[in-house]
């Protein structure tokens, strides 16, 4: 029953009702403090309850922040059935969690419904930051330093900085999952914060963006810069930006999951040396739908940004590559060898992935869908390349081992699948590659003008290999199987391949154009 129908009761019996009434288990904790108004100061306000919070720092004790807000709140609106608590310019940002161990629940308000996988999540408490001074640097919406905390089940949006901002090597095992971060009330509007969705940088370690069940996803949309940024930086220079793990979201879409609502630059963005990281999971419950996005789905950048993994998402419709790794990031994974690390990366403005920079080495790419739908047997391509490798990249790895589910299958792209070019783009190897045909090896889904074309000074890149694993199967392609062209493209080796047939070697499937041409120079 809606709290207003009980009003008259004693303050006592109001909190055992809401104790009662929540929708996570909270009687465990050492600690509970209810918001009961939507005042930004005093008694019963989310700023109150915060600083409450704080005054436990460095027992270890657990605390949570419950809502029981009112229909006569004065920021309740009744056709929304949602309660609006909005910071005020003159008292600046939340204080940030400092204690630790710390719950911030919007599941626990009386009318909230968390997402079941057939509807999204019904979400009424929103914390918006549009009254805040806009060229205030610290005006993010909520603030993490310290470890364990968990925030759930609220819509932040319209903070001049970032919706949430974790921060330092103190700030450890946080949770933030069930939220919409950049969107209006159900998830359906554009209402970013004027930075970051969600900001993880300066050492912060080992925290949970979104997770397994549908209850636990975000949907991080309509932010102004990117969904969520991992960020090493040097505020915290003996530490590193490292284990955290971005998996079960939404980042770009609406609520639905269906229809974009991007982000302003990126969805995610790993970069400044940030380690080790994970951006989705192998279980279907763990892939993020990274779509809609104005520039790249997934970009991985600079010098240091190295071991990150990318597995199993769909990485759709966004407006320039589904992921770019550059700026010398090395030895990142992109997919895996079962198909639950699969990612699904099609239907881009232009690249599928683009591996650039000279010192942008030893990243692989391997068990992939790289145009084509989500059973691998028709084409939903990328405006451009499949696989673009330039700007000197080297020691790249594209393709998989003797296992299928660890072959790319780079078919359907508006250009050529594979693309090489410029000085120094040396020493990649692409093994164990479907590409122009569906996932069999059976029928053609072929990618327009070329399979592979190495050109602008391209060398010393292996097509192929002397291991029967390491073959690609190149057909069905619009144009040529594979084109080298220039004087400069030298030293390229294409050996071990099938070329113009299908994967058993015996049955045509004709390149339109021929199968190779080393052509000018």
């Amino acid at each position: 029953m809606k709290l207003n129908k009980i009003l008259g009761l004693s303050v006592i019996f109001l909190l055992v009702i809401v104790s009662l009434s929540v929708h996570q288990d909270v009687s465990a904790a050492d600690h509970i403090f209810i918001v009961t108004n939507t005042g930004d100061s005093g008694s019963g306000s989310l700023r109150w309850a915060i600083n409450q919070a704080n005054t436990h720092i460095g027992s270890g004790e657990t605390i949570s922040i419950e809502f029981a807000l009112e229909t006569s709140d004065p920021n309740y609106d009744s056709d929304t059935e949602v309660w609006t608590i909005t910071p005020e310019f003159g008292s600046g940002p939340f204080p940030a969690l400092i204690a630790g161990n710390t719950t911030i629940d919007g599941y626990s308000q009386i009318g909230s419904q968390q997402a079941d996988g057939s509807n999204p999540a019904k979400l009424v408490v929103e914390i918006d930051g549009e009254d805040l001074d806009p060229s205030g640097l610290l005006n993010s919406g909520l603030h993490i330093t310290s470890p364990n905390n968990v925030i759930r089940g609220l819509v932040i949006n319209r903070f001049p900085v970032h919706g949430i901002y974790i921060l330092g090597n103190t700030a450890i095992n946080n949770t933030i999952s069930g939220n919409y971060i950049g969107t209006n009330y159900d998830g359906t509007s554009d209402e970013g914060n004027a930075f970051d969705g969600i900001f993880i940088g300066y050492g912060a370690k080992n925290n949970l963006i979104g997770g397994d069940s549908p209850a636990e996803m975000n949907v991080i949309s309509g932010n102004d810069s990117v969904g969520v940024s991992i960020f090493n930086g040097t505020l915290e220079p003996s530490t590193e930006t490292t284990g955290n793990v971005i998996t079960g979201n939404y980042i770009g879409t609406k609520s639905d999951g269906i229809s974009n609502l991007g982000n302003g630059i990126h969805g995610v963005h790993i970069y400044g040396g940030s380690q080790s990281n994970i951006v989705g999971g192998t279980t279907a419950g763990t892939q993020n739908f990274i779509m809609g996005n104005r520039d790249d789905g997934i970009r991985i950048r600079g010098e240091g940004t190295d071991f990150n993994e990318v597995l199993g998402n769909r990485i759709l419709y966004n407006g320039d590559n589904g992921v770019q790794i550059t700026f010398d990031a090395q030895n990142n994974t992109i997919g895996g060898t079962t198909p639950g690390a699969r990612n699904l990366i099609s239907l881009n403005d232009e690249s599928g992935i683009v591996i650039t920079g000279t010192q942008t080495m030893s990243n692989t790419v391997l068990g992939n869908y790289i145009g084509t739908d989500l059973n691998g047997e028709g084409a939903s391509g990328n405006g451009y390349y499949g696989i673009a490798i330039t700007g000197g990249a080297n020691h790249n790895f594209i393709g998989g081992g003797s296992d299928q589910d660890s072959y790319n299958i780079i078919s359907g792209n508006e250009r050529p699948g594979v693309f090489l070019a410029d000085p120094g783009t040396s020493n990649n190897k692409i093994a164990g590659n479907y590409i122009g045909t569906n996932l069999t090896g059976t029928s053609a889904v072929g990618n327009e003008d070329y399979g592979i074309h190495i050109k602008s000074g391209a060398s010393e890149n292996m097509i192929g290999g002397d291991l029967e694993s390491a073959f690609n199967l190149i057909s069905g392609n619009t144009g040529k199987g594979v084109f080298i062209y220039g004087p400069d493209a030298h030293g390229n080796t294409i050996a071990g391949n099938y070329i113009g047939t299908d994967i058993t070697g015996t049955d045509v499937i004709s390149n339109t154009r021929g199968g190779v041409l080393i052509n000018n120079g």
